[in-house]
């Protein structure tokens, strides 16, 4: 009996894929076939990746085909997952705000939402405030979105305080006085 040294050929190669953005799914490993001259030939399929988001990876498929007397044959393709260099989307702007008079409470900063296509995000608010009671002045609500990567967007609305132009008015008025004598 003749022993089968030789080791299965792959029927065809794996096609080049293209790199893909962080967030987007990985490809999906193509099925390939291989022969053998002895035999039938099994083909097992294997991803190598170690995930960096924020820097980016590679990804190596590979497939190993072996026979029934243990002879085997490996081919691999490698992409790039492209590191994350985009900060997070706010899913909607903040509403507009109408002006205010001093002495006013600010209006209530409202909750923003955000999005990021490859991981998490914080949101942060702030506020900005050139106070000039006699003059008016304006006050700037800030919502910051950072992504685990540290990407951020910021997006903000503005209003004004208005200029007191009113004189003060008195809690209440003189009791009225009796003539002297």
């Amino acid at each position: 009996m003749v022993e089968d040294n030789t080791d299965p050929s792959f029927d065809s190669t794996p096609s080049a894929i293209s790199d893909v953005n962080c967030g987007d799914p990985l490809p999906t490993q193509e099925t390939l076939t291989a022969t053998d001259n002895c035999g039938m030939a099994t083909v097992t399929t294997s991803q190598t990746f170690t995930e960096d988001v924020c820097n980016g990876y590679p990804v190596t498929y590979t497939w190993t085909a072996t026979d029934v007397c243990g002879n085997s044959t490996q081919t691999s393709v490698s992409f790039n997952v492209l590191p994350d260099n985009q900060g997070p989307t706010f899913d909607s702007t903040p509403s507009a705000l109408s002006d205010i008079n001093c002495g006013d409470p600010f209006p209530t900063q409202e909750t923003l939402t955000a999005t990021d296509d490859c991981g998490m995000v914080t949101i942060t608010t702030g506020q900005v405030v050139t106070e000039d009671i006699c003059k008016g002045y304006q006050v700037t609500y800030t919502w910051t979105a950072t992504d685990d990567c540290s990407n951020s967007t910021q997006t903000s609305v503005s209003f004004n305080v208005l200029a007191d132009n009113q004189g003060p008015t008195f809690d209440s008025t003189p009791s009225p006085l009796s003539d002297l004598n």
